[in-house]
């Protein structure tokens, strides 16, 4: 099987090696088994799907406050 070198930060790495643990496979597998997910079984989503064209002004500013805080708490 081909290998490829990829560089995660260190909070990165150790998220994965908990969740790897928590799965009881290893790191690597956790890796293949994510990236198997999003190349071939993932559903796609409809391209409107995040469209905002249907709210008003209003509830559009609220959306947008609403992501900045998320992003804030991330």
């Amino acid at each position: 099987m081909p290998s490829t070198s990829v560089y995660f930060p260190e909070s990165v790495l150790s998220g994965l090696d908990r969740v790897a643990e928590e799965r009881g496979i290893s790191r690597n597998r956790l890796i293949v088994k994510s990236c198997r997910w999003v190349v071939e079984e993932r559903t796609r989503w409809p391209a409107d799907l995040f469209s905002n064209d249907h709210l008003s002004q209003p509830d559009s500013q609220l959306l947008r406050d609403g992501h900045d805080s998320f992003l804030d708490a991330i």
